[in-house]
């Protein structure tokens, strides 16, 4: 199976008797940024809400930004996990070299350690209506 690189958008219908909503299948580059955090103890929901105070609004203003989630473990208390959805690999790049380092520095004080940021290729997301179409 190979993801299709192409620009069409089709609506692709659920299986019979199944409950899912039917998915839209747009071949999209989109690429997407996790960085993994940890709070002082106590501190991964002031993290969490100074992400979103201070974070975002910079974020929203980046060329090819889309969205951003922002997960506090149930398990672990003090990890975060911020996800952050780009149209393109280059413009997360970019936002990388040119943001990032404010955006640490005004969350570096809520943070145990330093950060691990991981990057990766959207594979499928419901929410932002992208999948990798299969080939026959």
């Amino acid at each position: 199976m190979v993801p299709s690189k192409t620009n069409s958008l089709s609506a692709a219908a659920p299986a019979a008797g199944s409950f899912h909503l039917p998915t839209i299948e747009w071949s999209k580059d989109m690429f997407t940024r996790v960085v993994e955090m940890t709070s002082k103890s106590g501190k991964s929901q002031e993290l969490a809400n100074t992400i979103n105070e201070k974070a975002v609004p910079i974020l929203k203003k980046q060329r090819g930004f889309v969205d951003e989630t922002v997960l506090v473990s149930s398990g672990e208390p003090d990890r975060i996990l911020a996800l952050s959805f780009w149209n393109k690999k280059e413009d997360a790049e970019e936002y990388q070299r040119e943001q990032y380092q404010k955006i640490h520095d005004t969350l570096r004080h809520l943070l145990q350690t330093e950060p691990t940021i991981r990057t990766f290729d959207v594979h499928t997301s419901i929410a932002h209506k992208v999948t990798a179409k299969q080939a026959a």
